[in-house]
């Protein structure tokens, strides 16, 4: 199984000790020249040391240097014991005085020894021991009356000092390094149990992209086993292999963009499985960084969410069907409305139109001109009646039903608002005076123009319906800020403050209307218009003085017309 990269231990301690043991030797090496120079040129003498106190700092100091060496054993007793035998064969065979002599060198000699054989090299160690008995070996032989021991008990008075002072740094370091390395390995075993029986898959990444590890949640998602898998380019090349093609580059992008900004980020994309099937995976990208804060790698912990994808498209299926169902369902009543509508509203018109045939067929030969031409024109205006009752019907049903094309397109509004109202100025307004406002660029709007065309004239309609002869309507049309704005004010009976909520619902009609035609489906048809437009549509109204409508519909300005 790979397993996770684990923390290395801090070196600063081990470097300031080997420093100071370096610096130490150096102090050996001096220190033994500047007391065999001068005993070679005044003689023999000892004004600086006590024998007794030497001897027994001398005997701690070599107790500490051989238990802390004790607690280190390894390739360095080898250059230890080859330095001490060097040291007794050299001694006896250099110096006259005998053997206990020498063990008495010895026994200074040692210090140095222990204290280099804890950090240093073996040819470092050999070079002290070498370097040492050269010296002693060479007063000797230059001056045979001098005892060696007034060269290295001055020295061992420093030595003694420094050497059990550094032992005891050394050890209370050591036992520090343990504790953290004691502590980074259960760091390391609690990080590996966590991520090697994560449900969740994680995988660690250079920041070139090379997979550094992968836990076994993800090797089993792969259907690779770690123990047949020696390289991790495997994994590498399966992952590559089997994201969906379609959301490579997305992949590819988020990763890059959380590396540039050095912030995590969540991303998803779909991977095929052992089956051949795509799954939807959810990453979570963090970083790896060093003691200095800088980056050093990527941690992906990715996570199925195929059963929440799952989820949410059936979820989303449910509130179509239930949207659908509505729709269906006030249809449904649309419908049964309409049916009952008619059973009130045809019947005058058609039996007008029936009693107008009946007498053109009855009379028609002895009526004059005049008379025919009234009966026709009430024919011609209840099947206008019929038929806008039938348009209305119709475009609501269309627009319920979602059935109804945006087309926008450009539109000359001033030309057709025109057209429009001299329209009802010939046919419908009766006396009524239609007065209109112009401001801005009309003759090139982006718009549909059937729906435009629906909302004017059903606002038109219901001005002129719910107004009294004379009365005056004004139409209000200006293009500012990337915005059509329509205005249809009139002076009729208003709409009653209790009815104003309900006036845009289909059938609705206000209760100062009763006596007057109508389908109660005009202002639905303009508020549907409107929607399609993404505009708005208010008004203002208060009984016995009128109601004005405000219709605002943005101009994409990505669209322009030609002017």
């Amino acid at each position: 199984m790979t397993k996770p990269p684990a923390a290395t231990s801090d070196p600063e301690d081990r470097s300031s000790a080997g420093l100071l043991s370096s610096l130490l030797l150096l102090l050996f090496l001096l220190i033994t020249l500047l007391y065999g120079l001068p005993a070679l040129v005044y003689g023999p003498s000892d004004p600086f040391t006590n024998p007794d106190f030497m001897n027994y700092l001398t005997g701690v100091a070599i107790t500490l240097g051989m238990y802390t060496l004790s607690r280190r054993i390894d390739h360095r007793t080898t250059a230890l014991v080859t330095s001490l035998l060097f040291c007794v064969v050299v001694g006896v065979a250099a110096y006259p005085r005998g053997l206990p002599h020498q063990l008495d060198y010895l026994r200074y000699m040692i210090v140095p020894v222990l204290l280099a054989s804890m950090f240093l090299s073996v040819p470092v160690i050999l070079f002290v021991s070498v370097f040492g008995l050269a010296v002693m070996v060479g007063v000797g032989l230059l001056e045979p009356n001098i005892w060696v021991m007034e060269i290295l008990v001055p020295f061992g008075s420093l030595l003694v000092i420094a050497t059990v002072l550094t032992v005891l740094a050394t050890d209370h370091r050591n036992r520090l390094e343990v504790q953290r390395r004691s502590q980074l390995e259960a760091n390391e075993r609690q990080l590996r149990l966590i991520t090697d029986t994560a449900q969740d898959m994680i995988v660690m990444t250079d920041l070139r992209g090379l997979v550094r590890y992968i836990s076994p949640s993800a090797q089993q998602w792969l259907g690779q086993d770690a123990a047949d898998v020696d390289d991790l380019g495997v994994y590498q090349r399966l992952w590559e292999t089997r994201i969906d093609p379609d959301d490579m580059q997305p992949v590819f992008v988020s990763v890059w963009e959380a590396m540039r900004t050095q912030q995590p980020t969540t991303f998803e994309f779909r991977m095929r499985n052992l089956a051949g099937d795509y799954d939807w995976l959810e990453a979570n990208l963090d970083f790896l960084f060093d003691d200095k804060t800088q980056p050093q790698g990527l941690v992906f912990v990715i996570r199925d969410i195929s059963a929440r994808k799952e989820a949410e498209a059936q979820r989303l299926e449910r509130e179509r069907l239930e949207t659908v169902l509505e729709q269906e369902q006030t249809l449904g009543e649309l419908k049964n409305h309409f049916m009952r509508m008619i059973s009130h509203e045809f019947r005058n018109p058609l039996a007008s139109i029936r009693m107008s045939t009946d007498m053109l067929l009855e009379y028609g030969d002895r009526m004059d001109a005049d008379g025919r031409k009234r009966r026709l024109d009430g024919i011609n205006e209840q099947v206008a009646q019929l038929t806008m009752l039938l348009n209305d019907f119709t475009t609501v049903i269309h627009m319920q039903g979602e059935y109804t094309a945006f087309e926008p397109h450009c539109v000359d509004v001033l030309a057709l608002s025109d057209t429009i109202v001299e329209n009802f100025k010939q046919n419908r307004a009766g006396t009524r005076r239609f007065t209109c406002a112009h401001d801005g660029p009309l003759t090139a709007i982006f718009l549909d123009e059937r729906l435009f065309q629906h909302i004017l004239t059903n606002l038109l309609s219901n001005a002129v319906k719910y107004s009294p002869d004379g009365s005056e309507i004004c139409l209000s049309l200006s293009v500012a800020d990337a915005t059509l704005t329509l205005a249809v004010s009139d002076q009729g009976d208003g709409i009653p403050p209790a009815d104003q909520e309900r006036i845009f619902e289909p059938f609705f009609r206000g209760q100062n209307t009763a006596e007057i035609n109508g389908t109660g489906l005009g202002l639905k048809i303009v508020h549907d218009c409107v929607d399609l437009h993404n505009g708005t549509v208010t008004f203002v109204s208060k009984e016995a003085v009128g109601t004005t409508f405000v219709v605002t519909l943005p101009i994409d300005p990505m669209q322009a017309c030609p002017e």
